[in-house]
């Protein structure tokens, strides 16, 4: 759907004077990615891609259960 694809690219992709590209991986259909979430982490979106359709994205909070001893 176009109405809710990205019109125009203001990520921070490859760095700026604060941030610095580390790490990229790349995206592939039906990828599961899990990383630490407090650690600083953004989309990589390349100029002229998801000018037509977006990206869709599942979330998941999971956290461990604490032993009662």
């Amino acid at each position: 759907n176009p109405l809710f694809a990205c019109r125009d690219n203001r990520y921070i992709n490859d760095g700026n004077e604060y941030w610095e590209l580390l790490k990229l991986i790349e995206m592939r259909p039906n990828r599961l990615m899990m990383f630490d979430g407090r650690c600083f982490h953004s989309q990589y979106i390349q100029s002229g891609h998801y000018n037509q359709a977006f990206r869709v994205n599942q979330i998941l909070y999971l956290s461990q259960k604490k032993k009662v001893l």
